[in-house]
């Protein structure tokens, strides 16, 4: 299933036992607000969470608030979370945020 954003977007996919979030366009204080509640939403179901980030041009301080948010509802319910494919903008803003040291991330 796929949700337009404002200036972000989400799709939500299954890949074997984990579920695949495909966020695109830019994570800001527009779009946290319609990604978010999918995201956690997701995370609530368990079980495992793969962040495919790929697609995602931008992200600011909403973004990463929502990144830890996601991290804490992760461990409160014991769901494995991943994220992949990080474009070099993107992880800049994770390494400068410390993000980078919090979140699992994969290439």
């Amino acid at each position: 299933m796929s949700f337009a954003q404002v200036g972000g977007w989400i799709e939500v996919s299954e890949s074997g036992a984990a579920f695949v979030l495909r966020i695109g366009g830019e994570l800001d204080a527009d779009s946290r607000g319609s990604i978010e509640p999918t995201v956690m939403a997701v995370i609530a179901s368990g079980g495992s969470v793969i962040f495919d980030l790929g697609a995602l041009t931008f992200c600011d301080s909403q973004g990463v608030s929502m990144f830890i948010a996601a991290d804490e509802k992760a461990r409160a319910e014991e769901t494995t979370l991943v994220v992949r494919h990080i474009v070099p903008p993107v992880r800049r803003v994770f390494e400068i945020t410390n993000l980078d040291n919090v979140l699992h991330m994969i290439d």
